[in-house]
């Protein structure tokens, strides 16, 4: 007996590899529009204009832009992909105007809800949302007790000590489930203006996510958003040729770190727009870093010119409005004329002084020339 698995085992395994991997990669859900025929006709469709900025990737996958938002009734698609589904329309509305009677016969409260029905039809929904109608505060809830009480699969139903909603309820198979008869929240009232003024919204805010030039993603259901400096790296690391672990690991270094990280690294697919893309903004990028090295340095250098300079505060009275300063003339003040007249008087003095010393010096220097001359002689 062979102790190595033979070819048809071999080949089974390798089909169920793909297989799961075909099931892990479609296992990514996406929202659903609800393509109400009533909301297309009630509200009709809305476009935006091409937005060409920004990184959108929908299902682990990179979309082509320009991109396109549109409101298609009250559900919210971007380049036909659905980002945000509208509201159930027409609204679903309880008939509250009469009571549903006592539980059917054998029905339970915990039944599980058939394939394919709205749990909002049945008869323990139905009954809660008549007794919520009529019924308040410790009424609603004796009352639900007292229905709960009548169905022929409940044995009992006794209260929690210290709450006045919480009850434990024992079937006739002897399983016990708490339950909390806590009245639930009135839905708010919805009209046709509102519906539209929120899908209205809901519109531009991905309009302007699109326009802020960052990296948008649908992941689950929601929205998922990234930029800032690190875009160039993220973007690199998508288009890398790394292994996937490496990928991840430098997804992480620029700040992708969510979830939708580690799905991208292993299974993204690049495209020639993306890349062409991604060197444009790559270049864009050292443009922009070499003008802030630039700037910088300008900046420094007219910070050591300033130095010492004295700021001047306020503005500068314009020319005419400088008065000039009245100066007396000597025939008109005596006392200045006469401080004038000082003045030159002793400038004269020092002048003369200033003479008198260098004649004697000059008298002193030739006779001490000529006693030199005599003493040789």
């Amino acid at each position: 007996m062979s102790m190595f698995p033979g070819k048809r085992f071999v080949w089974a395994l390798i089909a169920a590899c793909v297989f799961g991997a075909a099931v892990t990669r479609a296992a990514v859900p996406t929202p659903t529009p609800r393509n109400s025929p009533e909301a297309l006709r009630d509200f009709g469709v809305e476009k935006s204009e091409p937005i060409e900025s920004s990184f959108f990737f929908y299902a682990g996958k990179y979309v082509e832009m320009p991109y396109v938002v549109e409101r298609r009734g009250l559900d919210i698609l971007i380049n036909g992909h659905c980002v945000r589904p509208g509201p159930e329309y027409p609204p679903f509305e309880y008939d509250v105007s009469q009571d549903p009677g006592d539980p059917p016969p054998g029905a339970s409260p915990f039944d599980r809800v058939p394939k394919g029905t709205d749990r909002r039809t049945t008869y323990w929904a139905r009954k809660n949302a008549y007794l919520r109608a009529h019924y308040h505060g410790s009424a609603y809830v004796e009352k639900m007790v007292e229905n709960y009480r009548k169905s022929t699969q409940v044995a009992s139903v006794e209260p929690r000590a210290g709450s006045p909603v919480e009850y434990v309820v024992t079937l006739k198979d002897g399983s016990t489930v708490n339950v909390d008869f806590v009245e639930s929240f009135k839905a708010i009232p919805r009209d046709k203006e509102s519906d539209l003024k929120r899908a209205r919204q809901q519109m531009q805010d991905f309009e302007d996510g699109l326009r802020g030039g960052g990296m948008m993603l649908i992941w689950r259901g929601r929205e998922v958003s990234t930029g800032g400096p690190g875009l160039v790296d993220i973007i690199g690391a998508l288009l890398s040729s790394e292994d996937p672990e490496v990928r991840l690991e430098n997804l992480e270094k620029a700040g992708f770190t969510s979830r939708p990280a580690q799905v991208l690294a292993a299974e993204f697919e690049p495209s020639e727009q993306l890349k062409a893309r991604y060197e444009a903004m790559k270049a864009g990028a050292a443009d922009a870093e070499s003008k802030r090295v630039r700037e910088a340095a300008v900046s420094e250098m007219e910070g050591a010119l300033d130095i010492g300079k004295v700021p001047i505060v306020g503005e500068l009275p314009a020319k005419e409005e400088i008065a000039e300063p009245e100066v007396e003339s000597p025939a008109e003040s005596p006392a200045a004329g006469a401080e004038q007249d000082g003045g030159r008087g002793g400038m004269i003095a020092v002048a003369g002084a200033i003479l008198v010393v260098c004649v004697v010096v000059g008298i002193a220097l030739l006779l001490r020339g000529k006693r030199a001359a005599r003493a040789k002689g």
